[in-house]
């Protein structure tokens, strides 16, 4: 096991480190060591790294505006690669930097947006991830011209216009793309909810006992409703927006994933759990059937609702909230089960599903 005080030269009479295809590792941990193992890493295919910087503790106030540079260039210090994976990475500039490097031989990317811990601060709104413009997916293309596996993080927005663009140009950008993993963030905000505030929505997880009672946002919960709902309707959109401008057919799977829970109340989650579902869209083997839209971990949400929230009748609902929900699905009003009775909102391109 690595600890603070590894040295490279110790860890080099126990293993040969020219022979590590794969590599884990927290990098704000253990900067400096990987930094000189880097040369030694001759056969490294695969990186997974945690680049943000260290965490927080006993919900501190300080937020991180930037990226951990020393991680950075810690990535930078290896061998160009085949595959990366980059927890926690904040700035599209600082993406474009370890692309120039590694673009070039890499086959997959994983951006994975960093969670804190239900007992840290906010850090700056809980979620780090690159926000993507067409520009940025025009610079990935160029640098990465050989990418085949891509997971990275879209902040949805009502499935406007601008929204849709992102989509297309991943498929009009991205020709040899053939598994894409897109994580959906449903929170509209730049920054989540501060210290205090956090302490109001969840007393239990942060064993306060005074519990006071949550006032929904309606605009704010609106849009967050609008953001979260997804259905097979939505995935197969996202889907045909992306691989009908994808000239060389070439992508197999889509699994969408949407995200965001851990900037609502415990209340408001209640409504969320229901609409951010997960599916995975597959192209069908044969050229004239449509694809196959399945849900993703169903069971394990149901299990996950019962063990978090209880049953529908023990659940508080936040003040304002059926208003909202009423406006948007009114069959809902009312109702112990969400599992009928709603949908996602149409995409702003004008898709037509068949």
């Amino acid at each position: 096991m690595l600890t603070r005080t590894t040295s490279s030269p110790k860890l080099a009479t126990v293993i040969d480190l020219s022979l590590l295809k794969s590599i884990d590792i927290t990098l704000d941990r253990y900067i400096n060591l990987f930094v000189d193992l880097a040369p030694s890493l001759i056969g490294l295919e695969r990186l997974f790294a945690r680049v943000s910087p260290l965490r927080l503790h006993n919900f501190s106030s300080v937020k991180f505006p930037t990226d951990c540079q020393e991680a950075i260039t810690a990535v930078l210090a290896v061998k160009p690669l085949k595959y990366l994976c980059l927890r926690g990475l904040r700035e599209t500039t600082n993406l474009h930097r370890i692309l120039a490097h590694h673009g070039p031989t890499l086959h997959g990317l994983s951006l994975e947006p960093y969670e804190r811990d239900h007992h840290t601060g906010p850090e700056n709104g809980c979620y780090r991830y690159p926000k993507w413009a067409t520009t940025d997916i025009a610079l990935l293309a160029e640098t990465c011209p050989n990418i085949v596996e891509l997971r990275i993080q879209i902040r949805r927005t009502e499935g406007n216009a601008q929204e849709c663009e992102l989509y297309r140009a991943l498929g009009r950008m991205l020709p040899k793309l053939r598994t894409l993993i897109l994580d959906l963030h449903f929170d509209p905000r730049e920054e989540g909810p501060d210290a205090e505030t956090m302490r109001k929505m969840r007393p239990v997880q942060f064993e306060d006992e005074e519990v006071e009672e949550i006032i929904v946002d309606a605009p704010l919960f609106r849009t967050t409703l609008i953001n979260a709902a997804t259905d097979e309707t939505l995935a197969l959109g996202i889907w045909n927006l992306i691989s009908r401008s994808q000239s060389s057919r070439f992508l197999q799977n889509l699994r969408i994933a949407p995200f965001g829970l851990e900037m609502y109340s415990i209340d408001e989650c209640y409504y969320l759990i229901f609409l951010a579902r997960s599916f995975l869209v597959s192209r069908s083997s044969k050229r004239d059937e449509n694809p196959s839209v399945n849900e993703m971990g169903k069971m394990g949400w149901t299990v996950w609702q019962e063990e978090n929230y209880g049953p529908v009748e023990d659940c508080e609902l936040p003040q304002g909230a059926d208003e909202v929900v009423a406006l948007l699905w009114p069959a809902l009003v009312g109702r112990d089960s969400w599992e009928t009775g709603w949908a996602s909102f149409p995409l702003e391109d004008g898709v037509i599903v068949n």
